[in-house]
């Protein structure tokens, strides 16, 4: 009997020792103990070796990215890739199709009308297609009395509040007026989801008037950029 007791204590000692050999070997090598505690940790929750594999060769995620416009997508149509076709398989066929407002000529947007959606993004769907690209340029839904937390409860919270003030300087025979980025700006107001390419419109209530789903900036950056486009615009319409 004391021999059992002696072989256990015997073993208790060596595992022991063994620890101690290991914690001595890595004390000057945080991030080897680092490493170690990690994969242990990563073997607690059952990861295999290859969904660790996966997980390593993923992207950093990088705050920039928040502020990048990218491509929207609303049920399968992505902005200036799907086309009409698209449009009308996904949506079927508008109730109505005339060329938006707000544009010179020869006015190849299209605003294409389907009327009052239901659901958790309820309001009056318009879908804008490029008459000469036959490409999806936008989709927008004028919403029904949808609150900002209930839009943001829908779309996440990895958004920005943007403010937009028009650009000085423009000819008030303009068809459009031009804005630009202005985060103290409380005349125009957005919440932003620039990485899905959405942005949407608050009333001055507070309310959301409209969602857009779009593939580019919806203004210019600055000041600056309000000059150099109002020039340029100057210039074309001078040649024509």
């Amino acid at each position: 009997m004391w021999r059992k007791h002696f072989i256990g204590i015997l073993l208790f000692l060596l595992i022991v020792a063994g620890w101690i050999t290991f914690y001595l070997s890595n004390l000057h090598s945080p991030n080897k103990l680092l490493t170690t505690n990690y994969q242990s940790f990563r073997g607690d929750l059952n990861f295999t070796a290859n969904k660790a594999d996966e997980i390593s060769s993923l992207p950093i995620d990088n705050e920039d990215e928040k502020h990048e416009w990218r491509p929207a997508t609303y049920q399968g149509l992505t902005i200036g890739k799907s086309t009409r076709a698209d449009m009308i398989r996904v949506l079927g066929q508008p109730l109505s199709s005339s060329p938006s407002a707000e544009q010179d000529e020869p006015r190849v947007i299209i605003w294409n009308d389907y009327g009052m959606i239901r659901g958790e993004l309820s309001g009056r769907l318009g879908v804008e297609v490029n008459s000469q690209t036959n490409r999806i340029i936008s989709i927008t839904i004028s919403t029904d009395n949808m609150s900002k937390e209930k839009v943001i409860k829908y779309f996440g919270d990895d958004y920005q509040m943007m403010g937009y003030s028009f650009c000085e300087g423009q000819p008030d025979d303009w068809t459009y007026g031009l804005v630009y980025e202005n985060p103290k700006s409380t005349d125009i107001d957005y919440i932003e989801y620039r990485s899905k390419g959405i942005a949407i419109h608050l009333d001055y209530q507070g309310k959301v008037d409209d969602i857009y789903f779009i593939a580019k900036p919806l203004g210019l950056t600055s000041k600056e950029d309000c000059k150099k486009e109002i020039a340029k615009l100057k210039r074309k319409s001078t040649r024509r």
